[in-house]
Order: C-alpha cells, then sequence, then structure tokens
C-alpha cells in the first residue's frame, strides 16, 4: 500500500502521535488543567474566525489530544493520601511491618548472597513502633531465603524500605524508571531471619491462581526432561521466566542481536496465535467461534505468563487484529498499531519511557514503514540469486534492524550489524522450537512416555540455536560497543530514517 494511502487510512496514528506527545512533554513540563482549558477555548476561537475550518478544526483535536496526554498523565502520576510514596518518608530506612496481598507469582533464584525470594505485594497496612495506618499502593519484596509463600497469600513481613537503586546497567537503562514505569516506587528487603507471617491463602484472583499452578507445572516439565540451561532457556522463551538463563549464552544472543528471542514478543505472540488459531480451524469450528477461542486463550495465555508486559503488548495488538478480523472490517495494520498504543497508554501512561515498550513498537512500526522501502532497494540490486523470497526476507530483517538499531544503540551502549543474517537463521528454528514446546507440553500433560522423544528433538534445536548464536559472535566486527550516546543522535537517526 502506497505511504500517503496507508496514513490517510490510519487515523489513530494521529491520535496516537499527539496522545504520546502529550505524555511525552508531561515529564519535563506541567501544565495545569485551567491552562489547558484556555488553550482549548483560544484555539477553538480562532478556528471559528478562520476561513480553513476544516484544517483548523483537525489541528484543534490533535493540540486537545496532546494535552490530553499531558493531563492525564498528570492524573495518573497523583497519589491518593493513603499511598505508600506519602507515608515512606516516615519509615525510610527503619525495620517496618508490611501487611499485603502477593499479587505476582513468587519467584526464588540463585543469587551471589544466596536464595532470594521476589514477589509483588500490594499494601494494606505498614506498622512500625506505635504508628500505625492503612496504605495502598505495590511495593517488590526480596526475602533473602527461600520460602512457600504463593500468589494470593495475604501476609505479614518484617524488613526494611528503600528506594530502588538508580544503577545503570548499560547507557540508559535505569532499574529504578524501569519499576516507576510498573508503578512500583519501592523495595521492601526482609532479611533471611525476619520472621513471615501469612495470614490467609487464596485472596486472589482465581483464574490467574490456577494459571500459575500449570506456569509451575510447565517449569518442572521442562526441568524434568531438559539439562539445567536448556530448561533455562525454555522456560524464557514459554512461559516468560529468564531467571535461569545462564549469563554467558545471555551474552551470545546480545552480541548477535538476537535476545528477543529469550523473552516473549510480538514474533512470539503471532507464531502462538497462529498455532491456536490453526487448531481451531482443523476441529471446523465456525470461524467467529474460532477468533473469539483465540482470543479467549490468548488471554488464558497472558495469564500463564504471569502478565509480562511485553506479552499483554503483543496479545493486545492481536486482540485488536482478531477483532477486525471478526466484524469482517479491512485492517490496516498501522491503524492497529496505533491503536494497541493508545490503548497501553491509557492504562499506564509512564509505559511510554519503558524501553520493552519503545523496542516492540519501533520494531513493529519499521515492519509497517521501512521494510516496505527496503525492499524496493533490495529488490533493484542486479544480482541473479535474490529471488522474491529472499527479497522479502532479507528486507524484514534489515527494516527491524534499521528501525530499533537506534535505540538499542542509545540504551545498551551496543550495535550489532551481524543480527540482520543471525536473525533469519534463529527465527526459523525459534518456529520450530514453539511447535515441538507445544508437542512436549501437550504429551507432558496427556502421554509422559512420548514427551521424552519430543525433548531429544527440542534439545537438537536449542543447541542449533545457540551455536548459530556462538558462530556469529566470533565473525569479526560482527557487534562491538559504544560510548553513551546523547538522545538528539537518536532522534536526528529517526529523522533521516
Amino acid at each position: 500500500m502506497p505511504t500517503e494511502k496507508l496514513f490517510r487510512q490510519a487515523p489513530m496514528f494521529y491520535v496516537f502521535v499527539s496522545f504520546a506527545s502529550g505524555v511525552a512533554v508531561q515529564k519535563f513540563v506541567s501544565i495545569p488543567l485551567a491552562w489547558a482549558s484556555w488553550i482549548f477555548f483560544i484555539l477553538y476561537i480562532v478556528a471559528l474566525l478562520t476561513r480553513r475550518r476544516p484544517v483548523f478544526f483537525s489541528l484543534i483535536i490533535l493540540t486537545v489530544l496532546g494535552l490530553g496526554g499531558m493531563v492525564y498523565t498528570q492524573r495518573a502520576n497523583t497519589f491518593p493520601q493513603d499511598h505508600i510514596v506519602k507515608s515512606a518518608r516516615f519509615y525510610y530506612g527503619k525495620p517496618v511491618h508490611l501487611t499485603g496481598l502477593i499479587v505476582s507469582d513468587v519467584e526464588c533464584k540463585e543469587t551471589v548472597r544466596g536464595l532470594k525470594t521476589r514477589f509483588i505485594m500490594k499494601l494494606q497496612q505498614i506498622e512500625t513502633g506505635s504508628r500505625r495506618e492503612q496504605v495502598t499502593g505495590k511495593v517488590l519484596v526480596n526475602v533473602f531465603r527461600e520460602t512457600d509463600l504463593i500468589y494470593g497469600d495475604v501476609v505479614n513481613l518484617e524488613g526494611k524500605l528503600h528506594q530502588p537503586f538508580d544503577f545503570k546497567t548499560d547507557g540508559q537503562f535505569s532499574y529504578r524508571q524501569f519499576l516507576r514505569n510498573k508503578q512500583i516506587y519501592y523495595i521492601l528487603s526482609v532479611k533471611k531471619s525476619a520472621e513471615i507471617n501469612v495470614i490467609s491463602h487464596g485472596e486472589g484472583f482465581w483464574i490467574r491462581e490456577q494459571a500459575l499452578r500449570i506456569r509451575h507445572q510447565i517449569k518442572s516439565l521442562f526441568n524434568q526432561y531438559l539439562t539445567k540451561n536448556e530448561a533455562g532457556i525454555m522456560n524464557a522463551m514459554i512461559i516468560g521466566d529468564r531467571n535461569g538463563v545462564p549469563d554467558h549464552i545471555r551474552d551470545l544472543f546480545v552480541k548477535t542481536g538476537t535476545a528477543h528471542i529469550l523473552a516473549i514478543s510480538g514474533l512470539h505472540i503471532a507464531m502462538i496465535t497462529g498455532m491456536i488459531w490453526g487448531l481451531l480451524k482443523i476441529i471446523r469450528l465456525p470461524r467467529a467461534a474460532q477468533l473469539l477461542g483465540t482470543v479467549i486463550l490468548l488471554a488464558g495465555y497472558v495469564l500463564l505468563t504471569g502478565g509480562r508486559p511485553s506479552v499483554l503488548r503483543a496479545s493486545i495488538m492481536a486482540t485488536i487484529f482478531l477483532s477486525s478480523l471478526l466484524i469482517e472490517r479491512e485492517h490496516n495494520l498501522l491503524n492497529t498499531l496505533s491503536l494497541s498504543a493508545v490503548v497501553l497508554l491509557l492504562c499506564n501512561p509512564n509505559v511510554l519511557f519503558d524501553v520493552g515498550f519503545q523496542l516492540s513498537f519501533g520494531c513493529l512500526f519499521s515492519i509497517v514503514l521501512l521494510v516496505p522501502r527496503v525492499e524496493i532497494w533490495i529488490s533493484r540490486i542486479p544480482v541473479s540469486f535474490i529471488n522474491p523470497y529472499l527479497t522479502r526476507t532479507l528486507s524484514y530483517s534489515l527494516g527491524i534492524w534499521m528501525g530499533t538499531a537506534g535505540m538499542i544503540a542509545y540504551y545498551f551502549r551496543i550495535i550489532t550489524p551481524s543480527g540482520i543474517v543471525a536473525n533469519l537463521l534463529i527465527i526459523v528454528l525459534l518456529t520450530t522450537v514453539i511447535m515441538l514446546a507445544a508437542a512436549f507440553l501437550l504429551c507432558g500433560f496427556l502421554i509422559p512416555k512420548m514427551a521424552a522423544i519430543f525433548a531429544v528433538c527440542l534439545k537438537a534445536v536449542l543447541n542449533g540455536m545457540v551455536l548459530i548464536a556462538f558462530l556469529f559472535s566470533k565473525i569479526p566486527f560482527s557487534y562491538f560497543f559504544i560510548k553513551e550516546l546523547n538522545i538528539w543522535c537518536i532522534i536526528i537517526y529517526h529523522i533521516f530514517l
């Protein structure tokens, strides 16, 4: 589709750009609601007096959306009086007792200091000495030992509150900002010797409780049939648990620009959605039932992964796409992406500053806007072996790499030219891995004796993926680290794209 027609048929793109601009500006400039109202009133009067009313009214709508994004972000970051942010200063650095509900999966991992259990807790009460009050908000809890806590437990913990350390692991990535984007502003550290009191069980959402139970069973199956490293990779790719991925393997995928394979991304969700839809087609359900069933099962998968932001983003996009098919409306991918982004910003405007959000949509907008242009460039190369299939495949890989290279360089200070080719090979294997994993898990639950056969196949493909990453990482200039970049360098880079 020509670029002009693509933009003309995507009104949500302009809504997204305007609203996101307002959200971004609000990070640096705060405009009161009264000022926003006056700006709108003045623009409206000018529009009534001008001759080109349609154009001016369109500009007014976009301006109002931008102002709306600013005001909406301001309100989203305004906390009620009983929020932990308001009262934390009275308890900062002191031993406190927090009571709350565990609202995430409970993860235990090995660290240099021993075992650490981590989960998110929705607060109910805070207490120290003679002071006690009801509080709201969420905290990330680190318990420096193994526990038997589970999702849905209401617990009372003793520990110390502190803000997340604002270290930047690479480039511009800030752990404190990462947690703030999830609306988590404080961490509770609980000593190994501290007492943990479980007040009640089963207070969470029942469906999510069952989904997490299946999640643990899946982890057990991978751990039973695969080696520790292989199970760590599979847990990362299928249920979003990256704690078991060894550092040396993660490093290989980072250096070859294929680290997205180790997290559930839009690519994974697209493959899983296609598999679910294909299975529902095989059993000959009506088309509406196929699409609705796919959406429901996709929602179940979101719960299975613990509601990871990357999974939620991709699932919302898939749901909007499937909904357009359900109502038999011609879909415009740019419009669908923009609508998905607006929905996510309405849920939490701070997600705009999340690295994962930016990379996900950078990748997807590259597919829509850059890939067609790259395909034209490659098709003009006078080489006989570049057939239409190879042209299209290279176009996708190069277009996505160009669209995300700037952000990766800014946040992680690495450039990976080898990723253009490495992704072509590894993504083919990823498709095989997901299909084998589905068959393996199905047999693991229903026909355990058959699971061992698929486990052997999984081992072979997984080791093939790691081997490809290893070989590409050894190619001279396949990657190189750079110094910290100014944000304006990245803006100029994307303007020239």
